[in-house]
């Protein structure tokens, strides 16, 4: 069996053949991470939600007669948007087209 000698060598050196390796390692990552020409893709800002349209109001009851002066009925209005959900949010404004009347 033969033992191996070190030759010119000391404890913590490095070989020749390792230091080689090392810079040739070191090389293809500087040369790898310099490619490009250092432009970042801009993140595109979020998708704002879908803005909610009303699409229909419907008014309960659908008609109402009134036969005496002074006399009072309670109407309700549902808006929906254009998925036909209900919304709370928009504020429903009652006019007539004669004050006399209504």
């Amino acid at each position: 069996m033969q033992r191996r000698r070190r030759i010119g060598r000391k404890r913590g050196q490095l070989s020749a053949h390792f230091t080689k390796t090392a810079m040739a390692v070191g090389a293809t990552a500087m040369l790898v991470l310099s490619c490009g020409d250092g432009a970042v893709e801009p993140i595109p800002p979020p998708t704002p939600p879908a803005r909610l349209v009303v699409t229909t109001v419907t008014v309960r009851p659908d008609s109402v007669a009134l036969t005496a002066l002074g006399q009072m009925s309670r109407l309700t209005a549902e808006v929906r948007d254009q998925h036909g959900q209900a919304m709370t949010g928009p504020a429903i404004a009652w006019s007539s087209s004669d004050g006399l009347v209504a």
